[in-house]
């Protein structure tokens, strides 16, 4: 086991910068759940459109999409 000396200084700066990687970690995680979300309401939009529509189907298509985009709003609070 190794040991080191630092002056106060140089402790305080080490522990400043140690809870900045913290908070960017934090960050990252953060955004990585908010990609695969997003990833998912991307493929739910897809089979939603993959689906052949007629004329009088636009309105379903609408109100389904809606439901889509609450349930993933819901989903993302």
């Amino acid at each position: 086991m190794e040991s080191v000396a630092l002056s106060v200084g140089e402790y305080e700066q080490l522990l400043a910068s140690r809870r900045q990687v913290g908070g960017q970690s934090a960050r990252l995680r953060a955004l990585g759940e908010k990609i695969r979300r997003t990833d998912q309401l991307l493929s739910d939009l897809r089979g939603l459109v993959d689906k052949p529509v007629e004329a009088d189907d636009a309105e379903s298509l609408r109100t389904a999409v809606a439901a889509l985009l609450d349930r993933h709003r819901d989903t993302s609070a």
